[in-house]
């Protein structure tokens, strides 16, 4: 069953405070977990439905919606409750920190497995300090940008890096397929057109650059 992402308006995302919506988020499956918690959430009828996240697992040699899918359905989900997005935005390359991971090497690592590229420079990274106690080791740096969201399906901080990076796309990465490079001139030219999209979170940090980069353009 698809379901057009806009048309839904009230969600819960399962790793937040949980309360009766539309329908329950589940992202990547590398938490499998939380499709079992979004099961869990189902069969106390805190939502009718469940979307899961649509991206690839090698791994699993399967689309991570077939995977999610399978474990809700273990998991007493009826197939028809199990959502399938009708068209899945574009989104930049990140993710989650592991524990006590620093920003640099989660960048990279990120980077790696949802690309195949290697990052060769952060721009902002000469700006990075730590500082080392006896019992902590803290680090801050200038990232490009940080977005905090003000409103929609969970509560998110995060920072944006600009970097170079070099080697081969992957055809398939780490939940990530379709992977392309596209110019800043078609992206800018593809969005105002409404010929590309990317996720909610993303495109704040996507028009945010464009932004920069034209005014950067101005000055030279």
């Amino acid at each position: 069953m698809t379901y057009p992402f806009d048309c839904i308006t009230d969600f819960i995302f399962v790793e937040t405070e949980i309360a009766p919506a539309d329908v329950i988020l589940v992202p990547g499956a590398n938490h499998p977990q939380l499709m079992e918690k979004a099961a869990s959430l189902y069969k106390q009828g805190f939502a009718p439905y469940i979307l899961p996240s649509g991206g690839y697992k090698p791994h699993v040699g399967t689309t991570e919606w077939n995977y999610l899918q399978n474990i809700g359905i273990e998991n007493g989900v009826s197939e028809a409750a199990i959502l399938k997005e009708d068209k899945t935005p574009y989104e930049l390359p990140g993710g989650r920190l592991e524990e006590f991971e620093s920003f640099l090497e989660g960048l990279r690592r990120e980077v790696h497995e949802e690309t195949g590229l290697h990052v060769t420079m952060v721009f902002g990274e000469e700006t990075k300090i730590e500082t080392n106690d006896e019992d902590s080791n803290v680090e801050a740096m200038k990232p490009f940008a940080v977005y905090q969201t003000i409103n929609g399906p969970v509560d998110s901080l995060g920072a944006y890096f600009r970097c170079q990076a070099s080697g081969n796309l992957v055809k398939e990465g780490d939940e990530t397929e379709d992977i392309k490079w596209i110019s800043v001139d078609e992206l800018h030219s593809s969005l105002e057109k409404n010929l590309i999209d990317f996720s909610w979170v993303d495109k704040s940090g996507i028009i945010y650059y464009l932004k920069w980069y034209y005014m950067q353009k101005q000055k030279m």
